[in-house]
């Protein structure tokens, strides 16, 4: 069966694109519990766009989500918030839970998905969605020059013992060879903690967007607004 259907036109490639013509690294909220007020927070402070979790743990935070059919009241109500704004998801933690969700998630208004390439189903790259591919410490960096196309990367390369921890030159070597071996959107998350001249240098470096989350904001919804303004202000001003 074809599954694909005609796209909303809220494409999180060409947000990213817009974000880079105007000198700035794009930012997409990585929400760790999916209510409204995070969402609010988040675009208060000009989050480009926004990504929920379901059917899993998540990682930074270890909140447990409930799956995308338990609680799909979610992507409307998102919807009606920022009609405008790509929303994106992660729809569980193996490639069979995803392949369950992504009829519903389609069909709910989901802008792409997103997830680990060992838990996401082939079938994805067929449904009218952009992927956000996540390559984790484990993953062969090779793979980034296979990327099917519509495929964008998020370098989720640092080993959860190192969470929080100082951006390294070890780091930029390993985000370069990534850079380097594709032309996809590549998407860093701020599985460390980023700084002013992080940011700068990870522009320079030729990463496209910075997804942000608990590590940089805590746990309160208001820390999703003051990360995003505190990202957007270091692109406004000269460098």
């Amino acid at each position: 069966m074809d599954r694909r259907v005609e796209g909303s036109g809220r494409l999180l490639s060409q947000t990213i694109r817009a974000a880079r013509e105007q000198g700035e690294l794009a930012l997409i909220a990585s929400l760790p519990h999916n209510d409204l007020a995070y969402a609010q927070a988040a675009l208060r402070g000009g989050a480009h766009a926004l990504k929920v979790h379901f059917g899993l743990t998540h990682r930074a935070s270890g909140q447990v989500a409930p799956t995308l059919h338990e609680q799909r009241e979610l992507i409307p109500r998102l919807r009606d918030l920022a009609p405008e704004v790509p929303l994106g998801a992660v729809l569980g933690s193996d490639a069979a839970q995803v392949e369950e969700s992504l009829d519903l998630a389609v069909e709910l208004g989901i802008d792409f998905v997103s997830g680990y390439a060992h838990a996401l189903p082939a079938s994805v790259f067929d449904m009218d969605v952009e992927v956000l591919l996540a390559f984790d410490d484990q993953t062969p960096l090779d793979w980034a020059a296979a990327l099917p196309h519509r495929a964008m990367l998020e370098a989720s390369v640092v080993p959860h013992t190192q969470y929080g921890e100082p951006l390294t030159a070890a780091d930029l070597l390993l985000l370069g060879k990534l850079r380097a071996a594709t032309s996809a959107p590549l998407i860093v998350p701020t599985q460390k903690r980023l700084t002013v001249v992080d940011l700068r240098l990870l522009q320079r470096l030729g990463v496209d967007a910075l997804m942000y989350g608990v590590i940089m904001t805590g746990e309160t919804a208001e820390g999703f607004e003051q990360v995003a303004r505190q990202f957007r202000r270091v692109f406004a001003e000269p460098g």
